[in-house]
């Protein structure tokens, strides 16, 4: 007989990992995008709130599947809605250097739904309304501190 249980410890090593990396690249990202944008721009409040926000929510997936906590996986499934919304809203700057960090926390998600047996559809739902949000709240800071700005 085979034993199945390491097969679900390593999954679960391979969702933290994923959550990890994600947080790592983000931050990384950020701090060199921040570097070379603050030279030609100032950062407050736009784009200084997003450069905030970014590592914040990909650290908060980190942090609660490295922890165990029972809200990883939704939060998980949110970080990877902000991130993708900002990663295709901010395509045409530096939003597709962000794209590693949605796909890392997809695989994190993912696996985690997999491993638990857990059906995707409504944790997806978690990830388009966070998205749907971020892009929202992207599209209005814009036009509140730029009134003149044609979408």
């Amino acid at each position: 007989m085979s034993a199945t249980k390491p097969q679900p410890s390593v999954i679960h090593l391979v969702e933290r990992i994923a959550a990890m990396l994600a947080a790592v690249a983000c931050l990384v990202i950020t701090i060199v995008i921040w570097r070379n944008v603050s030279a030609y721009q100032p950062m407050w409040p736009l784009p200084g709130v997003y450069f905030v926000e970014l590592p914040a929510v990909s650290l908060a997936a980190a942090l609660g599947w490295n922890l165990g906590l029972s809200w990883a996986r939704p939060v998980t499934w949110a970080a990877l809605g902000i991130v993708l919304a900002f990663s295709i809203l901010g395509a045409f700057s530096v939003g597709m250097l962000y794209f590693p960090v949605a796909a890392l926390l997809a695989v994190a998600s993912i696996a985690s739904d997999l491993r638990a047996g857990q059906r995707i559809a409504p944790h997806v739902g978690i990830c388009l309304a966070a998205a749907v949000a971020q892009a929202a709240l992207m599209l209005l800071a814009v036009r509140w501190l730029h009134p003149t700005a044609i979408f």
